[in-house]
């Protein structure tokens, strides 16, 4: 699969996989949306592709506005998962002010909390 693909391998799908993300990750917020970051560790593959886990409440807004967060947050993983430390698995919370981000704010705010958890580089403009 190439780098700009959102296939099965590139999600956290099972319960077990969001669980080890909340108990062996560390968090980093926003007053939008909270990141739930988990680096594997070299026996479980640290040359795996990162993972993305979406998990939407229905505060966040009806299901027109929660269907659009996650493709938004989608398709900046996916143009953007080279970016990402190999290996990682993170999971997105989003909280209702997110709804109110346009698509580049989104990403940066991503990226910038993705910094700080230290699964990618920071971009010097």
């Amino acid at each position: 699969m190439g780098t700009g693909c959102f296939g099965k391998s590139r999600r956290l799908l099972s319960a077990a996989d969001f669980h080890r993300v909340f108990r062996q990750g560390r968090r980093q917020s926003a007053p939008e949306l909270t990141l739930a970051v988990r680096t594997r560790s070299d026996r479980e593959g640290r040359r795996a592709p990162a993972r993305l886990g979406l998990s939407v409440s229905r505060k966040v807004g009806n299901s027109v506005e929660r269907n659009l967060l996650k493709r938004r947050i989608r398709e900046i993983f996916r143009t953007s998962q080279d970016r990402l430390v190999p290996g990682c698995e993170l999971v997105v919370i989003p909280r209702k002010e997110a709804g109110l981000l346009t698509f580049p704010s989104l990403r940066e705010l991503l990226f910038s909390l993705a910094e700080r958890a230290r699964v990618a580089p920071k971009i010097r403009p």
